[in-house]
C-alpha cells in the first residue's frame, strides 16, 4: 500500500513504504530514547539524594548533659557539720536541656538546681547540702539527676568524706522495737549518756524532744556530760514511730547539733496469731478448717462485735476461751466455691474505739490442671 501515512507521538508523521522505514523515523526514535534516559537519570538522582536531605532536615536537636566533676570528697569534718558543695553542669548538645527532677538518696541530703533548663552551651550548678548530725565514719551519699538527655536520662553526683565523732552518745539511738499497746513489757524508758570528747572544747547546751509522744527526763546535767531517760507515751498512734531528740552543742566555731533517733513499731492490744492464714492446696470437696488465736494484751477486757468475710467461699466464727482476753477464730473454706487461687480477708471488729478492726488475710491455691 503506497503512500500510507501514520501518526508518531502527537506531532510527527512517518512515511512508511512497503518493507521500509524512513531515515527520519529512525532519527526521531533515537532522539526520544536519549531524552528518556536523561529523565530517568535525573529521577534516579533525586531518589538517591532526596531521602538523605529529608532525613538530615528532620533530625531534632538533642541536649547533652555534662557534669564537670561528678564526685566531691569533703575530706574529714566534725559530726554535726553541714557540708555544702556546688556541682557544675553544662549542656553540650544543640537542644534545650530540661532538668526534670533532682533526687537525693536520703533525707539527710538536700539538693537544688539554679534553673530548670539550660540552653545549648549554657552552664548551671547543682547545690548539695549534707547534714552530718546522724553520721560518723566514712560516708558516701548520692544525688540523681533526671533530664531529657536522650543518651543519658539519669545521671549521678556523689558527695563523700569522713565524719569525725567528737561527742560520744551511748547508745546512739533509742530503739524500742515492737510495742503492744496496753502491755507493760517493752515500754520501759531507755537511758542515754552524752559526753563530748576530752579536749575538744565542746559543751552541751540542751537536749530537747521534737515530739509530744516522747517522755524526756534529765538524770544528770553537766556542761561536759549529760545522762537522760527516754520513753514513749502510751497515747502514741499505732504504726511505725520515727522521731528524734536534738542535742544542741557549742565549740569554738559556734553552735551545732546532733540527733538521737527514737524508733518503735506500735501495735494494738489485740493480736492475731498467725497474722495471716494459708490453707495450702484447695482440693477435694470437704471443708478446710483452720483456727487462729486472738489475744488481748491490754488491761481492759474486749468484746468482738462482728466478723465478716469478703468471700463466699470463706466463713468465720468466734469461740471464747477467756472472756475479754482470749479467743479463737474458726475459719472454714468451701472448696466447691473456689474457682481460682484464694485471696480473701476476714474483718474482725471490736468495741475498742482506739483501735481499727483487725484484718485476717486468707490464702490458698488450686491444684495444677
Amino acid at each position: 500500500m503506497q503512500g500510507q501515512v501514520g501518526k508518531c507521538g502527537s506531532s510527527c508523521l512517518v512515511e512508511r513504504k512497503k518493507g521500509q522505514i524512513s531515515f527520519e523515523f529512525l532519527a526521531h526514535i533515537a532522539d526520544g530514547v536519549s531524552r528518556s534516559a536523561n529523565i530517568c537519570r535525573a529521577l534516579l538522582a533525586l531518589l538517591l539524594v532526596g531521602p538523605e536531605v529529608s532525613l538530615a532536615e528532620s533530625v531534632p536537636p538533642k541536649p547533652q548533659l555534662k557534669i564537670e566533676e561528678p564526685v566531691f570528697d569533703f575530706g574529714t569534718v566534725v559530726q554535726g557539720t553541714t557540708v555544702t558543695h556546688e556541682f557544675a553542669i553544662k549542656n553540650l548538645g544543640d537542644g534545650e536541656l530540661d532538668i526534670q527532677r533532682v533526687a537525693p538518696a536520703c533525707g539527710c541530703t538536700a539538693a537544688t538546681v539554679d534553673g530548670n533548663s539550660l540552653a545549648p552551651g549554657q552552664q548551671g550548678r547543682v547545690r548539695v547540702e549534707l547534714d552530718t548530725a546522724d553520721f560518723s565514719g566514712e560516708k558516701i551519699k548520692l544525688v540523681r539527676l533526671f533530664t531529657n538527655d536522650p543518651e543519658n536520662p539519669s545521671s549521678t553526683i556523689t558527695i563523700k568524706g569522713v565524719i569525725q565523732q567528737n561527742v560520744t552518745i551511748d547508745p546512739m539511738r533509742a530503739y524500742f522495737g515492737e510495742l503492744s499497746r496496753g502491755a507493760g513489757q517493752g515500754w520501759e524508758p531507755k537511758e542515754i549518756s552524752i559526753k563530748p570528747k576530752a579536749g575538744s572544747g565542746i559543751t552541751i547546751d540542751e537536749v530537747k524532744s521534737l515530739s509530744d509522744y516522747i517522755k524526756l527526763d534529765v538524770l544528770q546535767k553537766k556542761p561536759d556530760a549529760w545522762r537522760i531517760k527516754v520513753g514513749i507515751k502510751d497515747s502514741v498512734p499505732l504504726g511505725e514511730f520515727r522521731e528524734r531528740l536534738v542535742v544542741n552543742l557549742r565549740d569554738s566555731n559556734g553552735a551545732f547539733s546532733l540527733n538521737i533517733p527514737v524508733f518503735a513499731v506500735v501495735r494494738g492490744a489485740l493480736k492475731l496469731s498467725p497474722p495471716t492464714l494459708s490453707v495450702g492446696v484447695i482440693d477435694g470437696t470437704a471443708p478446710i478448717e483452720r483456727f487462729v488465736k486472738l489475744d488481748n494484751g491490754g488491761a481492759q477486757g474486749v468484746s468482738v462485735t462482728s466478723i465478716d468475710s469478703n468471700s463466699e467461699a470463706v466463713k468465720a466464727d468466734l469461740r471464747v476461751v477467756e472472756a475479754g482476753k482470749r479467743f479463737v477464730v474458726h475459719v472454714s473454706v468451701d472448696p466447691s466455691k473456689v474457682s481460682r487461687d484464694l485471696r480473701a480477708a476476714i474483718t474482725i471488729a471490736t468495741n475498742k474505739k482506739d483501735e481499727p478492726p483487725l484484718v485476717l488475710n486468707v490464702y490458698g491455691v488450686l491444684p495444677p490442671k
